[in-house]
């Protein structure tokens, strides 16, 4: 199942959430706590290094950025983002 790490106050974890919620993805939300400085911890620096919200991680893949998330990659099992035409639309392909 997917994990991902945020704060209910973060634009950009708001953002991952909307997306894997509009996607029907099931996701299992682990709060960190940015005013008791969990994302400073050693646990989640073990996961990411920079100390930051969100933090995606599904399987053995870790994403630890809002856009990279937003964006996907190559190797996510659950939906990929591709180009439909030359011109700049874009859909997303939820896969099973």
């Amino acid at each position: 199942m997917i994990k991902l790490y945020g704060h209910e106050v973060s634009g950009n974890s708001y953002k991952v959430r909307l997306l894997l919620s509009l996607l029907n993805l099931e996701y299992e939300w682990i709060k960190v706590d940015l005013m008791k400085g969990e994302h400073k911890s050693p646990e989640f620096l073990a996961l990411n290094p920079f100390g930051q919200v969100p933090l995606l991680v599904d399987g053995d893949t870790i994403l630890a950025d809002a856009q990279s998330i937003l964006v996907s990659s190559p190797e996510s099992p659950h939906y990929t983002c591709t180009q439909v035409s030359a011109g700049m639309d874009r859909s997303i392909h939820v896969g099973t």
